[in-house]
Parts: C-alpha cells; structure tokens; sequence
C-alpha cells in the first residue's frame, strides 16, 4: 500500500522505516538481509514506471541498504529506454533480469548496455517469458539455457512458471482455458516432472561443469602452466561452447523446428575430460 500514496509527504520516510523494522523481523526470524530480493514493479516499460523503481528502491535502500532490488527492464532494446534507466540501474537495481527472447533479438544492443551499466556488485540474470510452454524445445530453452548463462556471464536463470498451469489438467490441456507454462505436469493429486525439468536439471550441471573449467584455465594461467592440454580447454569453453549454442537462438526455440540436439553431449564429456587432465596435471 506504500507504493499507491505518491501524495503522502511522509511517503519516503514511510518506505524507510519499513525496510528497516521488516529487516529486522527476518533476522529475528535467521533469515539474513542480503538473501532478500525485491521486486518494485515488474517488466516496466514506462518512464513512469522507471521513476517509481528509482523512488522506492532508494527509500528502501536508505533503510536496509543489504536488500537486493530486482528489476526485469522490459526494453527489448535498452539503449532506447529513458535516460532514467541510468540512475535506476545505479541506485535502485542490484540485479538486472532479461527477458531472454528480448536479449536474442537485440543481442549487440543489451550486450553494449549491459557492458555500459556494469559495476561491481551488479548481476545479470535472465528469464522466459512466453516461450516456455509445451511446443517449446526443452533442448533450446530448457539444457542450453546454462550454456547460454555462462557464455554471456549471466549468473541466474529463471523461467515462468513452475505451477503456471493455466488453472488445468496437465493430461488434457486441450480443455484449459490458457497456456501451460510449467516443466511439470500437474493435477489435483500429482506433480510430475516434464521432459523441460530434466534438460533444466541437467543445464545447470552443465553449468557448473563448465564454470569448474574456467576457474581451472584461470588458475593454470595465473600459475603460468602451458601445453596442448591448456589449449584444448580454452578452446572448449570459447569455439565448442558457440558450436553448442548455434540452436540457442529466437528462431528455433520450438519444438517442430528441425535443429542438430546432439551437440551440448560429445562437449559435455571434453569438459568433464579436460577438468580430470588438468587435474593431474596440477599434482
């Protein structure tokens, strides 16, 4: 109810105070400041909007400055959003969300605004929106999500949404009055996880798979090993990881569209190859 007073004088002190008594509370209550993110106003798209984020992200960082502020910029190309975009990311944003259909389209754009806002601190996460339904490929937008994360430096990945069924039955959707969003299949008794789950699951194995390799080149760099071994590795995380990504793109996100889905699993065993060589190597 703050955020609907723009009248009240006492609004900012208002916004204050409560970030700062709700702070306390969690904390009584073990949960740490810095584990709480907030969601001002989802997808702006407004000026309006962007001001809203800017006037109560600064209050509430006023009052508990370790709350992280999430903000999903819904540009689809940032570079033309309104100038207060700046001062948003600066003092009102602690995690930046991208719509990833956005990001695809606009690739170069969100990849220059992004390198524009970056500053220490600041994440960079993304999400889907309309293409997680069920003709979707769980292999596009579900297993190569990750890889897609972890080549562009984004550190979270979400989808929308787990219990988004439409208000259905998941074993005749035909009957719903909507789209189903979900990775599971859903009834009154059941949830079960959908072919989407299990690529999810597996991507982000991947991803961890992928980010281990990276921290061990980097440490072999700073120890000033070299070799063929040490090449075969940077070039997996550079050229193969592209190679595996070339199906992660706006045009292929569907199902019935034919695509090569085999790439992300001879890689996925260099990888896993490559980290046991350098392993040995290090002893």
């Amino acid at each position: 109810g703050l955020t609907q007073s723009p009248r009240d004088p006492y609004r900012q002190k208002k916004l204050e105070t409560w970030a700062r008594d709700w702070s306390a509370y969690l904390q009584s209550q073990g949960i740490k400041p810095d584990q709480v993110a907030l969601l001002i106003r989802d997808e702006p798209t407004k000026e309006t909007e962007l001001k809203s984020i800017l006037e109560v992200g600064r209050a509430i960082k006023r009052g508990e400055p370790r709350f992280k502020i999430f903000n999903d910029i819904h540009w689809p190309n940032p570079l033309t959003a309104p100038p207060v975009l700046d001062e948003v990311m600066h003092d009102a944003c602690d995690i930046q969300c991208f719509n990833t259909i956005h990001y695809l389209s606009h690739r170069q754009q969100n990849a220059q605004w992004k390198a524009k806002q970056s500053r220490p601190g600041l994440q960079w996460w993304t999400y889907t929106g309309s293409a997680s339904h069920r003709l979707t490929d769980p292999y596009v937008a579900f297993l190569l999500r990750p890889w897609f994360c972890f080549q562009e430096g984004l550190t979270g990945s979400h989808w929308w949404a787990f219990g988004d069924g439409n208000g259905g039955f998941s074993w005749n959707e035909y009957l719903n009055p909507g789209t189903t969003r979900s990775p599971f299949y859903l009834s009154a008794e059941e949830i079960i996880p959908g072919k989407g789950l299990e690529a999810l699951r597996e991507g982000a194995q991947d991803y961890e798979l992928l980010t281990m390799l990276k921290k061990r080149l980097k440490q072999a760099r700073a120890n000033g090993e070299t070799g063929d071994d040490f090449t075969h590795a940077s070039t997996l995380l550079n050229k193969d990881v592209s190679r595996v990504l070339s199906a992660h793109t706006a045009d292929q996100l569907l199902w019935n569209v034919p695509k090569n889905r085999s790439t992300a699993d001879p890689v996925r065993v260099k990888v896993l190859r490559s980290l046991v060589t350098l392993k040995k190597l290090s002893r």
